[in-house]
């Protein structure tokens, strides 16, 4: 993605909020508005349609909020959270969003979120088999038919891999992006998994060999339904 522009994604029920951003998306380049949404239901159908790679949400909304809708999403595109109210700051880093804006978003504000965010897709080097990402400045090969488990540190992941554990600066929604879907699966808001490493597993555990690794409660129906299909 490095070479193509970054789809987004404005969801806000706020008119003058939506053109703000708009406004802002518009003067960076490697930025490219696809849809614009008033409500969550909206921005529902855009994600189903389309390949959205950046989504701006709002939080407070009539009927579903911006952090329901964050659960409900299946497999995240970056999100940067723009709120009038801070009290979302924790929960919406929890659900593993890139960053929190506080309104009214400045231009500034919009432009080191969203660089920061094209800077991290560069240091993730993606190939069919295999991917270089960034660890202490050396850029480590990683086999993806060797991974066990990836887990989200905060602002950084573990690899854990049938040889090597590495840890690079990250978030857990840059590999969800990029990992086949057919190979791995997330299965908590801090944990994806190689499912040909799946050993044994319970409604609310998953034995990876070394490991039991926990579901989610708010993933437990999805990862249920596809292990029973691979029975």
């Amino acid at each position: 993605m490095t070479d193509t522009k970054f789809k987004c994604l404005i969801v806000d029920d706020e008119e003058v909020a939506r053109e703000v951003m708009a406004s802002y998306i518009s003067q960076v380049p490697y930025l490219e508005l696809t849809a614009n949404c008033e409500n969550a239901i909206e921005a529902h159908e855009v994600l189903i349609q389309e390949k959205i790679d950046l989504l701006f949400l709002d939080i407070e909304m009539p009927g579903l909020s911006g952090i329901d809708f964050l659960k409900t999403v299946e497999r995240k595109p970056h999100v940067i959270i723009c709120s009038a109210n801070k009290d979302y700051a924790v929960e919406g880093f929890d659900l593993d969003v890139d960053d929190f804006i506080l309104k009214p978003v400045t231009f500034e504000r919009f432009l080191k979120a969203v660089g920061k965010i094209r800077s991290d897709e560069k240091s993730i080097e993606f190939d069919e088999d295999y991917f270089y990402v960034n660890e202490n400045k050396r850029m480590v090969r990683v086999e993806m038919s060797n991974i066990i488990y990836i887990e989200s540190l905060r602002d950084y992941v573990r690899i854990v891999t049938t040889e090597k554990k590495v840890i690079t600066h990250q978030h857990l929604s840059d590999f969800e992006a990029k990992l086949p879907s057919d190979r791995f699966m997330r299965i908590h808001r801090s944990i994806i998994v190689a499912l040909d490493k799946i050993q044994s597993f319970t409604s609310s555990l998953i034995d990876v060999g070394e490991k039991e690794l926990p579901v989610g409660r708010n993933y437990k129906e999805e990862v249920q339904n596809k292990l029973n299909r691979l029975i």
